[in-house]
C-alpha cells in the first residue's frame, strides 16, 4: 500500500439524509472509507469496521477523484469506517478536491462533510480544518472518550452529533452537553450545532412517537427531569436518516 492509497469500501451517489455542515438532504457523491477504531453495537455500515481485501479496495487518491467525477456533484461526503484513520492519503484527497476548480464542469472546487466518530485527532488533521470547503460531522458515541482537540477545531459550520439508542442515552448526553457546554462555543459565541441522531431500542418505534417521547423527557416544567442542557430545546434539534426513509442508499 503506498502513502497515497486509500482503503476504500463505496463510492456512490445518494442524498446526503443527515444532518451537517452543507444542509440536509443535498444530493452527494459518498466517499466510504474502510477501517475503523470503534465497533458500535448499533452500527449500520459495519462490514466497513475492518478493512477486507475481498471486499473493499486499495485506490490511488487520482483513482478515487476520477470515480468521484463520474457523479458530476460537488458535494462530497466521505464516512466510514473511520475516514481520519487514513488522514495522510484523505488530506491530499481534500486538498485536491478543494484547489482544483476544472475537476466538475461547472468550474467550482468540491464542497465536502468529513463524518468522524470524535475520538482521534491524528497529526495532519487540522490542515483539513484551514479551508471553508471542509465541514465536519462529529458523530459522539455515548461512553467513548473525546478527543478534546475538536473543541478547538469544530466551529458554528459543522455538527456534533449524538446517537440516540434510548432513555439512558438521552440523560447520558446531557450530562456530556452540559459539562462542555462552554466549549461549545467559539469566540464570537456562536455555538456548534448539537443533534440528537435517533436510534429508538424503547417506546414507539415510529418516528413521531420518538420525537413526543424525547420531548417529554426534555420538558423543562416535566417534574422527573433533570436535564441541563437539552432542557433547552432551542440548543439542539434532531436528527434523522432522510436516506432510508425513503430507501435510498
Amino acid at each position: 500500500m503506498e502513502k497515497y492509497d486509500l482503503r476504500v469500501a463505496d463510492i456512490f451517489s445518494s442524498i446526503d439524509g443527515e444532518v451537517n455542515g452543507w444542509g440536509q438532504g443535498r444530493f452527494t457523491t459518498f466517499l466510504r472509507l474502510a477501517g475503523c477504531n470503534l465497533k458500535c453495537k448499533y452500527c449500520d455500515t459495519a462490514d466497513t469496521q475492518k478493512y477486507d481485501s475481498h471486499k473493499h479496495e486499495t485506490l490511488t487518491v487520482f483513482t478515487v477523484i476520477d470515480r468521484i467525477k463520474r457523479y458530476h456533484c460537488r458535494n462530497i461526503t466521505i464516512t466510514g469506517g473511520e475516514p481520519l484513520l487514513q488522514i495522510t492519503p484523505l488530506a491530499e484527497l481534500c486538498k485536491i478536491l478543494c484547489e482544483d476548480k476544472k475537476l466538475f464542469s461547472f468550474g467550482r472546487p468540491a464542497r465536502i462533510n468529513i463524518e468522524t466518530n470524535g475520538t482521534i485527532f491524528p497529526s495532519g488533521a487540522e490542515r483539513l480544518t484551514e479551508t471553508d470547503l471542509i465541514r465536519f460531522t462529529v458523530d459522539y458515541k455515548i461512553g467513548e472518550n473525546f478527543h478534546p482537540l475538536w473543541y478547538k477545531y469544530l466551529t458554528e459550520k459543522d455538527f456534533l452529533k449524538i446517537v440516540i439508542c434510548d432513555k439512558d442515552d438521552f440523560f447520558k448526553a446531557d450530562k456530556f452537553l452540559s459539562m462542555y457546554e462552554e466549549t461549545l462555543y467559539n469566540d464570537n459565541r456562536q455555538m456548534i450545532p448539537v443533534a440528537l441522531s435517533i436510534r429508538m431500542n424503547e417506546g414507539p418505534n415510529d418516528l413521531s412517537g420518538a420525537v413526543e417521547v424525547m420531548t417529554t423527557w426534555a420538558r423543562a416544567d416535566n417534574p422527573n427531569s433533570s436535564l441541563i442542557f437539552l432542557s433547552d430545546l432551542s440548543k439542539w434539534s434532531l436528527n434523522f436518516q432522510i436516506h432510508k426513509l425513503i430507501n435510498l442508499k
